[in-house]
């Protein structure tokens, strides 16, 4: 039977005023590759660092909101010793050399938002405290929330709260996140989307003002559309298998 994707949902818990797109994840063996790869193509690098204790470290690429990260696995045992959604990372870069993982939904306080979701019925996993340490010495740290069990490879996004001001900083002259494929749908996703605040839209589903459309196949994030400026080049290290321009 086909999901029917107008079907009424249950009262979000969360509004367009709570939630915005914060960024998407793509993993990377080879993370100055991609880096460059993403230069040569044209998106503007913002920096990046590594994740406190948890062996991965990322790059950062601003877009007229929010960026785009590339997440890479420093030191595999750390990571897989160190909790489940980094196992995870370690787990896909094991299998490819670039792994769509997933994307960010920011929202005012996690906590209060897992507890809405939570009253609703919807599982959720955390606050998880996290950090990240810049190369010029610099700390930011934020609070992630799961829906469901894990961070990673799932229809779901993930929550954030930013303790510490983001250290990207966007604008309407990059590239803007048109489109993010997901696959993975059934009437229980549809029905968290509806309590994340998403609306029906012609081919999925609209949140945070980015288009979510479904695919039949795969298991979570499994493309990224952006729109805007052009790259300078081809897009290359493995990257336009998941990244596209429209």
């Amino acid at each position: 039977m086909m999901t029917d994707h107008t079907a009424p949902g249950p009262r979000p818990v969360l509004t367009p005023s709570d939630v915005r797109f914060d960024h998407a994840v793509i993993g990377v063996r080879d993370l100055d590759r991609a880096t460059a790869a993403l230069v040569a193509a044209g998106l503007r690098h913002c920096g990046g660092g590594e994740h406190t204790g948890r062996g991965t470290a990322n790059s950062l690429f601003a877009l007229a909101e929010g960026y785009l990260e590339l997440l890479t696995v420093t030191d595999a045992e750390l990571a897989r010793a160190h909790s489940p959604n980094r196992a995870q990372v370690a787990d896909a870069l094991a299998d490819a050399a670039v792994a769509p993982l997933g994307f960010a939904l920011q929202v005012p306080d996690v906590a209060q938002a897992g507890a809405a979701l939570e009253a609703a019925g919807q599982a959720v996993t955390g606050p998880v405290d996290m950090q990240r340490q810049n190369p010029d010495g610099a700390v930011l740290t934020w609070r992630n929330l799961y829906v469901g069990p894990t961070q990673w490879r799932t229809p779901f996004p993930f929550l954030i709260t930013w303790d510490t001001p983001n250290d990207v900083v966007s604008g309407p002259e990059e590239p803007a996140l048109q489109c993010l494929d997901l696959a993975g749908t059934d009437d229980a996703v549809l029905r968290t989307y509806a309590l994340l605040g998403a609306d029906t839209a012609a081919e999925g589903m609209l949140l945070a003002g980015v288009q979510v459309r479904w695919s039949a196949a795969g298991t979570g994030l499994e493309g990224i559309h952006l729109t805007g400026r052009p790259p300078a080049g081809p897009i290359g290290a493995g990257l336009d298998s998941f990244l596209h321009w429209t």
